[in-house]
């Protein structure tokens, strides 16, 4: 089944603004039922009130319940500004250490790696449940920059490689989709909704424990006729508090059922979608099958027992209540065996005993990679086990000289295909141990940059190596000099790879250090005065992913400018593209082929062959005006960023085949606009190559 992904954004996008429909349903219901029970309340102590007093309670009543909701809202949300890793800590989990040597974790940092390279997005940080059992999982973040993944401790020592494959590829389709961002917003509204029920128990707590040591507050010297005068007047309030507590107490259950019923109307037919979209991932249904399976067939089965399990039980890869708690009516997640016959329509409703599978591949410390299994219908490529230098096979991206077309190209973003994870699996198992270290640790990732930026040109080298010997300290000068001779090595197509690879490690950067080495990265793009296509997507890259991780900017949003405000920026997007493809492929541009491609993308854009508009010249097109009009683009609705996207595919491939260079300015725009870019790799007779540079 395959997934269209701006149809999918534009879902999750008319999902939220029912979300917050049903969220003010649910006020509005609250608010009613609240205000009904005061009113049976004062009419049975007979002290009925005037129509003026019914406004001013009604009046009253909405005030405290929008304000109490509002505030747990709004006070949620903040608490989970930062993003995917905000979730994964309130949920208890630990950081998995890119450089970890333990065979579980190891396994999980592969598959995690491998779909992010294969989808085109950064890398996500990873974590682990330490302390829950039961097999589950989750995606969570505002956009694929900030994401994390995290998986429970039982879902790492009871699945294979290929079931814990098939969850994580679920939970990837959750971040390509566009789940997560609705997911973060529905926690925030399911706290407000629940912490009704916790201000009517502190209510009602107080009111009781009051009421206990209530006689002695008269003391022992008071009258009798005083002390029952004044228990009499304090006894009806203190019986209408303590209602109202338990009224609010009651309410607050009420929100806490309507939140349930929120996220399950939101949720549970995207567990579907994401479980075809797995099995169209790694082509594996067995992966995702068996899993489900094992949860079904497992004493401690999905459940998360965090006591954040109920705001956070949409996010899981299954029921954190599975069994427990709730009647089908309120679950998060379809039943399982309806998941595992859309999958498996053998499947005869019975689950197996889980077993943990042999840990054969349990390795010390120290040891080589483990390799991986072969993806199911992707031949091994020809010499995948040795590095991708000159020479050799490793699988690189291809554009339309085998016969990619514009809207194949298109249809791939935030997707997943076959050729693709077999392209990412052996890009991670033959990259050299010495730059595949360096991507995982913090110290050398920043030197492992400075090295990518490195320019071939002896002079420019010179002066970025100066400026290097300036701004950073002999240990890091020496790293980055160590790096240097592989960096150089790596084919042209392994570069943005190896930075997505490096994400994590630089997310864990403390604010100064990012300061600092963001200075330095501006500092060596710019020691020869220019910007070349690499610098500028290396930069794209780290400021959409690190700048936003770091509280340095805001992505600004541009949906509601009409169409026609927006044809400048794409004639501006399609002419630099245009100019650059003619200029990578001879010494001597044609400036007929420039026209020819520019015009493609336009029509493509429009929808029809383009009747107006001529490519810019070229000295009116730079890459900074490119980088402008991405981020303008980049909260447009996803049908318009679809047809950007399809303009630019077609004036890529308008003569029959993509460079790297395209390729990589491709990748930044998408990135910019929220729309991952995989490597567009395509498998030929004789294995996967990669298309002239």
């Amino acid at each position: 089944m395959a997934t269209d992904f701006f149809q999918q954004q534009e879902n999750a996008r008319r999902k939220t603004v029912w979300l917050v429909v049903y969220f003010l349903l649910s006020i509005l219901f609250i608010i009613a039922t609240l205000f009904l029970l005061i009113e049976l309340l004062l009419a049975n102590s007979g002290n009925p009130l005037a129509t003026a007093e019914h406004l001013g309670l009604l009046g009253g009543v909405s005030a405290g319940v929008v304000g109490v909701v509002g505030t747990g809202s709004l006070l949620k949300t903040a608490q989970l500004a930062s993003g995917g890793s905000a979730v994964a800590r309130m949920m208890g989990g630990t950081l998995v250490n890119s450089s970890t040597t333990l065979a579980h974790e190891k396994m999980l940092l592969n598959v995690v790696e491998e779909m992010a390279i294969a989808s085109g997005v950064p890398v996500p940080v990873v974590y682990v449940l330490e302390h829950e059992p039961g097999i589950n999982a989750f995606a969570a973040g505002y956009t694929t920059g900030d994401a994390c993944v995290a998986v429970s401790r039982g879902c790492l020592e009871m699945l294979t490689r290929d079931e814990l494959q098939g969850v994580v590829a679920h939970e990837f389709s959750h971040i390509l989709n566009g789940d997560m961002r609705l997911n973060i917003r529905l926690i925030g509204l399911v706290f407000g909704l629940v912490g009704l029920a916790q201000i009517g128990y502190m209510v009602f707590r107080f009111v009781s424990e009051s009421r206990s040591s209530g006689p002695s507050a008269y003391g022992p010297n008071s009258s009798s006729s005083n002390s029952d005068k004044k228990s009499g007047s304090n006894e009806g309030f203190w019986l209408v508090l303590l209602l109202s507590g338990l009224a609010i107490y009651l309410l607050g259950l009420l929100g806490q059922l309507c939140g349930r019923l929120i996220q399950a109307a939101i949720s549970r037919q995207r567990e579907f979608l994401a479980d075809a979209s797995a099995v169209q991932f790694t082509r594996n249904p067995d992966g995702i099958a068996g899993a489900l399976k094992k949860i079904g067939g497992y004493k401690p089965s999905s459940v998360i027992r965090n006591v954040h399990a109920g705001e956070t039980s949409h996010l899981f890869f299954s029921d954190t209540f599975l069994g427990s708690r709730f009647t089908s009516l309120f679950a998060t997640h379809p039943p399982l065996a309806e998941r595992i016959k859309r999958i498996d329509p053998s499947f005869d409703g019975k689950f197996p005993k889980a077993q943990a599978p042999d840990q054969e591949n349990t390795a010390p410390a120290g040891s080589p990679k483990p390799k991986r299994p072969g993806f199911p219908g992707i031949p091994r490529v020809p010499g995948a086990d040795r590095l991708g230098f000159p020479g050799t096979s490793l699988p690189l991206p291809v554009g339309g000289a085998m016969g990619l077309a514009a809207e194949q190209a298109v249809d791939q973003v935030g997707s997943i295909s076959p050729a693709e994870m077999g392209y990412a699996a052996s890009l991670v198992d033959t990259l050299p141990p010495i730059l595949d270290e360096a991507s995982r640790d913090p110290f050398s990732a920043r030197s492992l940059v400075c090295a990518l930026l490195l320019d071939s040109n002896p002079q420019v080298r010179e002066n970025q190596l100066a400026i290097l010997r300036r701004d950073s300290g002999d240990s890091e000068m020496a790293e980055t000099l160590r790096l240097v001779p592989a960096v150089h090595q790596l084919p042209d197509a392994c570069r943005l790879p190896l930075l997505d690879l490096a994400m994590p490690a630089l997310r864990s950067l403390s604010p100064q250090q990012y300061s600092v080495f963001r200075g330095r990265i501006h500092a060596l793009v710019l020691a020869d005065q220019r910007l070349s296509t690499f610098e500028y997507v290396l930069c794209c890259v780290l400021s959409r992913h690190l700048d936003l991780e770091f509280g340095l900017r805001a992505q600004p949003s541009d949906w509601w400018r009409p169409e026609s405000q927006q044809a400048g920026r794409v004639e501006t997007i399609l002419g630099l593209l245009a100019w650059q493809g003619a200029e990578s492929s001879a010494d001597e541009v044609d400036h007929a082929r420039v026209e020819r491609a520019f015009q493609a993308g336009l029509g493509a854009f429009q929808g029809r062959p383009a009747t107006t508009g001529h490519v810019p010249a070229r000295e009116m097109v730079r890459l900074e005006d490119y980088h402008a009009a991405a981020r303008q683009l980049a909260r447009a609705r996803p049908e318009l960023r679809r047809r950007v996207m399809l303009g630019m595919a077609a004036c890529v491939l308008e003569d029959g085949q993509v460079s790297v260079r395209e390729l990589e300015l491709l990748r930044a725009m998408g990135d910019t606009i929220d729309c991952p870019v995989p490597p567009l790799v395509h498998a030929g007779e004789s294995g996967i190559s990669q298309a002239p540079h």
